[in-house]
């Protein structure tokens, strides 16, 4: 569960994220369901903190994969 984390993203990261998405053959909103599944799945292994920083930075590096 998302526990209602709430963060803010640059436009620049959200656009590059929607770029990575449209390679994919995804919708943005899908990309996010996406990735906050992989976050959910990372905390519950206890390999990621769902603190601001750290959701930033995961979403940085996901997006340029």
């Amino acid at each position: 569960m998302w526990n209602g984390l709430k963060f803010k993203l640059s436009s620049e990261l959200i656009e590059a994220a929607g770029k990575h998405a449209a390679q994919r053959g995804m919708t943005l909103e899908e990309y996010i369901e996406e990735f906050i599944g992989l976050l959910n799945e990372e905390q519950a292994k206890g390999n990621v903190e769902l603190d601001t920083k750290s959701i930033q930075d995961k979403i940085s590096a996901y997006s340029k994969l």
